[in-house]
């Protein structure tokens, strides 16, 4: 099944969809950039910071609260990890 958003519908459920899958490229971004190890890699817990807002976006605008739930811890995370590798090191 193609979502709304690709097939050029708009609604809630493509917009949903649209924030889901840039929810999911700011994630992929992020893993891959903290897998290289460089010395630019933190800057992915910036690319996951991303990930979580469209991804509670996301959750919001489908009502899943489990996913919104999820996305605070995982914001947590992200800010731990901003902190630890940009903040606090640099």
């Amino acid at each position: 099944m193609v979502p709304a958003v690709v097939r050029g519908k708009t609604s809630v459920n493509g917009a949903a969809s649209m924030l889901g899958w840039a929810g999911a490229l700011a994630g992929v971004v992020g893993a891959g950039m903290l897998a290289i190890n460089a010395a630019w890699s933190g800057w992915g817990f910036v690319a996951f910071l991303v990930s979580n807002v469209f991804w509670a976006a996301h959750g919001l605008a489908t009502r899943t609260l489990s996913l919104v739930v999820m996305q605070a811890a995982f914001t947590a995370t992200s800010l731990l990890g901003i902190y630890q590798w940009l903040w606090k090191m640099g």
